[in-house]
């Protein structure tokens, strides 16, 4: 049972169970961090390593349950200074899942290259609609700079008036382009 990639939680149950002891070898998502394994409620003691597979050998019976947990906070990510297209921009994952902005999300002629993360936001989480399925969202608070006219200059002096905050709807990068012509990002700055 599971409600996975929305939810963390895992949860096998033993219907039919051999006489003999059994092995079962649960994988460990290398996203993962702070996993863990519970049988009938009882966390299991023993290293759950990221990108692996956690061994469990017992004598099982039926109704025996096994739960694993994947924490799934939001997390902000970064590219390695290197990759020089993304450098001092952000993105949003949860889980397996990387999230991006689309332009329905954002104030009238803004587009989402002008978009400014608010890394310290308190991200929260809604199911929505999307295209005859439900979706976990991200909401998140950002901004627009207040000057964001380049009139076909290349270079301008940087403004240090405030910009206006306004809060969005990440979603799921897998379930862009639902909504209709727009723009979309994955990378913001921050």
């Amino acid at each position: 049972q599971t409600n996975y990639p929305w939810d963390g939680k895992i949860v096998l149950k033993i219907i039919k169970a051999p006489k003999e002891t059994q092995t079962f070898f649960l994988r460990i998502p290398g996203w993962s961090q702070n996993a863990s394994v519970a049988v009938n409620n009882q966390k299991i003691d023993g290293k759950v390593i990221s990108g692996s597979y956690f061994r469990i050998s017992l004598k099982w019976k039926e109704g025996d349950v096994i739960e694993l947990n994947l924490p799934m906070p939001v997390e902000i990510m970064e590219a390695n200074p290197l990759v020089e297209e993304v450098k001092n921009q952000v993105a949003v994952k949860r889980g397996p899942l990387v999230y991006c902005l689309e332009s329905d999300q954002l104030p009238a002629n803004t587009s989402v290259n002008d978009v400014v993360l608010n890394v310290n936001s308190k991200f929260t989480t809604h199911f929505i609609d999307l295209d005859h399925r439900k979706v976990l969202s991200i909401e998140a608070d950002t901004s627009v700079p207040s000057d964001t006219s380049w009139n076909k200059t290349l270079y301008k002096p940087i403004s240090t008036q405030e910009g206006n905050s306004f809060n969005v709807k990440l979603i799921p990068y897998f379930a862009w382009g639902n909504k209709g012509k727009g723009e979309m990002t994955v990378w913001m700055s921050h």
